[in-house]
């Protein structure tokens, strides 16, 4: 039963998190009390913060949590206790009476070899956490764990003595439930849940955009690709999202979504750990950032959004986000969005006319949670991020601004289009397949290149020619191939006018060749020239391996064409057929036999 119970915690901890390598820590396997190691935080006013989030300026991110600025590390807090072997555990217990789930900011992290870290506690087991979770910077954070009370645990080997760093920065008491561990029913007014059918058509926009967690403080994005197509985890969201905050501590979900379409409560699944901040507005001018996760292995499923730099109006399609740490929803639109005046955010200054796409939801809404999150035109493509706007779907305001991606364009083309390719759009992709037709070939780009990445293209007509000969797909001037000499007439150089390309003429050994156009087994240039009449063709009857000589071969090669091995051209028809009766049979066989006899 235990060894059943371990492996089943050991899966739920791979699921949980693909940073981690599951097993059990070894206080909970020894059953050592932790109950001396106890840190308490100071009690929260949550009526006090609450009311605090209800006027917050608009255009800042939505708090979930209280961020306990701490100093505890292997040194001055917790346990140590040494084990037979040499080896010795660290172990603290920490509690925020009240808080619905707890998570935890590192400033100084780093584990040596076979080492592990685990959190933990009743409801889930986080960890072990090793010196694979270590990043250059040293800094780390661990997700939320249900609950107000958590157990920390770092296992040290003997040889290791001393290595390990722990240090504490934030103790984040979660006071809002934001990833809805308690199942509480949510609302339908801030759009669908994105497993109803209604979402069907927009499965790459849901697969590419994520519920973005900051350490109590929560937006939404999405994956973005580039020109290379070669799956960079770009992310973009909104710079008010990330302004002042510390990016390698930030965590995306991109499977935050509930199970059935009415449901409220889901998993929130894996996560993608850790970011670098590219490029940003530094400013509510157009209001963007460009991330990239740091994360070394992206899961599966996920899709990198395609976008349009147009600056012409979009024609609106969707727009998915987490409004109020909800599941993943989506809205609904199929108006034009129009370039909005000056507004003003409250603190965080004004954005410029025409900085923004104001767009009126016909179905869903926006609220806190929601900034940063893309909205997607008819096409699918990103065309902006989410600034702010209503900012209370459940009010039935609708009315919502989204920074230009067009504008922002310019500050982050070295990342999004690093081949310098000028295109003014691009398609998204799961695994690196460029499905954009740019030169509309009605081929994809990815097979207009090859691997030495010189440009081909397909031939669309079926000509035997290159629809891309003039440099862009044009059936009409691809180097047809007038002379039928199976050879595009571009670059087809015919000195001798044989109407065979040179190339073909020009035998390895330097000899003059010419190909065989009218199929009658001679050299069409057995004259000198091009003449096709005139080929020097002199067979005799019977000698039907053209070797001009009858011999047993010949009587070999009648039999396999009566029997129907043998798919004869029309030259040796003509010389097959000895009694001239239009027809290869015995009677042909026994007069070639006779002819051979003499």
């Amino acid at each position: 039963m235990y060894a059943i119970l371990f492996s089943l915690i050991f899966l739920i901890n791979i699921i949980i998190s693909q940073d981690s390598i599951g097993g059990m820590p070894f206080a909970k396997q020894n059953k050592i009390k932790l109950n001396n190691n106890l840190v308490i935080m100071p009690i929260l006013d949550i009526e006090k913060l609450i009311l605090e989030d209800e006027n917050r300026p608009p255009a800042t991110p939505f708090r979930y949590g209280y961020k306990f600025n701490v100093q505890l590390n292997l040194q001055n807090s917790g346990e140590w206790e040494s084990l037979e072997n040499g080896d010795r555990i660290w172990t603290l217990s920490i509690k925020s009476e009240d808080a619905k789930a707890i998570s935890i900011e590192y400033d100084n992290f780093k584990l040596p070899d076979n080492s592990t870290f685990f959190v933990y506690n009743k409801n889930k087991i986080l960890g072990a956490y090793t010196q694979k979770n270590n990043q250059t910077d040293m800094l780390f954070s661990t997700p939320l764990i249900q609950g107000d009370y958590v157990n920390l645990e770092y296992y040290e080997p003997f040889e290791a003595f001393g290595q390990g760093i722990i240090s504490i920065d934030y103790i984040i008491h979660d006071y809002r439930d934001i990833l809805n561990f308690s199942n509480n029913s949510n609302s339908r007014s801030c759009g669908d849940n994105v497993v109803c059918n209604s979402a069907n058509e927009f499965t790459d926009q849901i697969n590419s955009t994520s519920f973005l967690d900051m350490g109590g403080y929560i937006c939404s994005g999405a994956m973005i690709n580039n020109t290379s197509f070669d799956l960079t985890p770009y992310y973009w969201t909104a710079w008010h999202c990330v302004e002042g905050d510390n990016p390698s501590t930030f965590r995306f979900y991109f499977n935050y979504e509930t199970s059935s379409c009415n449901g409220s409560w889901a998993n929130q699944g894996s996560y993608e750990y850790g970011s670098s901040i590219l490029s940003d507005s530094n400013g509510m001018d157009n209001d963007y950032a460009l991330l990239i996760i740091n994360d070394s292995s992206i899961s599966d499923g996920i899709f990198y959004s395609g976008w349009s730099k147009s600056n012409e109006n979009p024609v609106i399609s969707c727009g998915i986000h987490h409004p109020n740490g909800d599941p993943k929803k989506i809205n609904f639109d199929n108006d034009t969005a129009y370039s909005s005046g000056s507004i003003n955010w409250q603190g965080q200054g004004s954005s410029p006319a025409g900085s923004h796409w104001r767009v009126l939801w016909d179905d869903g809404g926006t609220y806190g949670g929601s900034s940063g999150s893309p909205v997607f035109n008819e096409d699918g493509l990103l065309v902006g991020q989410l600034s702010g706007g209503s900012g209370n779907c459940y009010s039935g305001d609708t009315e919502d601004y989204y920074g230009k991606f067009s504008l922002s364009f310019i500050n982050v083309s070295q990342w999004l289009d690093p081949i310098n390719s000028g295109a003014v759009q691009i398609v998204g992709t799961y695994d690196g397949t460029n499905q954009t037709d740019n030169d509309n070939d009605g081929v994809a780009e990815s097979n207009d290149w090859d691997d030495n990445d010189q440009y081909v293209c397909s031939d669309i007509d079926d000509d035997s020619c290159d629809d891309c000969n003039s440099g862009s797909f044009d059936i009409y001037d691809d180097g047809l191939d007038f002379d039928g000499d199976g050879i595009c007439d571009a670059g087809d150089i015919d000195d001798d006018n044989d109407g065979v390309s040179d190339q073909v003429d020009s035998h390895p050994l330097d000899n003059f060749l010419c190909s065989d156009i009218d199929e009658d087994n001679c050299d069409d240039c057995s004259s000198g020239y091009y003449s096709p009449e005139d080929d020097g063709c002199f067979f005799m009857m019977g000698d039907l391996n053209l070797d001009s000589a009858i011999n047993i071969l010949d009587v070999v090669a009648m039999v396999n064409i009566i029997m129907g091995i043998l798919e004869p051209s029309e030259t040796q028809l003509n010389l097959a057929d000895l009694n001239n009766d239009n027809n290869i049979n015995i009677n042909d066989i026994v007069l070639l036999i006779n002819i051979i006899m003499g």
